[in-house]
């Protein structure tokens, strides 16, 4: 038989959540959203959050357990920490998608060629988290980790 066959479906879209502080990540999680579209798959992550009677928490964990693929962003924030577990919400995200088995794609702002804008420094506190979560990935034996510096790096 020769021709295509028109009745063939399109391979599903991977539904990719992206997970990062916010404010600081914002220029990256754009240039990310644009290279998963290019990819034909869906990205998910906080901007596509409605209002819902739901802790923005267990929102998260919903579309990470809905998703293919989770995408891990870290740069110049440890972020919102969860009064329960003393964790930021990123890393909280970061620990259910491992929970559940998602595959995980972790990528490092390197903060020492850009440098960190002082709008977007932390308390001690939490910047001290933020090292030891990055330390943590970086030593990790089940994920490989890397880095970028622009947007364009991390398309």
């Amino acid at each position: 038989m020769t021709g295509t066959n028109k009745n063939v479906s399109p391979p599903p879209a991977y539904r990719i959540f992206i997970s990062s502080t916010f404010v600081d990540m914002i220029p990256y999680r754009e240039a990310l959203q644009s290279a998963i579209v290019n990819c034909d798959s869906v990205a998910y992550g906080m901007e596509r959050f409605v209002p819902a009677p739901i802790r923005p928490l267990d929102r998260c964990y919903e579309e990470i357990a809905g998703s293919q693929i989770f995408i891990l962003l870290l740069g110049h924030r440890y972020g919102e920490i969860d009064e329960e577990s003393g964790k930021s919400f990123t890393e909280l995200e970061y620990e259910k998608a491992k929970e559940i088995g998602l595959p995980i794609l972790a990528f490092l702002l390197d903060t020492d060629k850009v440098g960190t804008p002082a709008k977007f420094r932390e308390s001690d506190v939490q910047y001290e988290a933020l090292i030891r979560f990055k330390n943590g990935l970086k030593n990790s034996k089940e994920i490989t980790v890397g880095d970028f510096a622009s947007e364009k790096d991390l398309q």
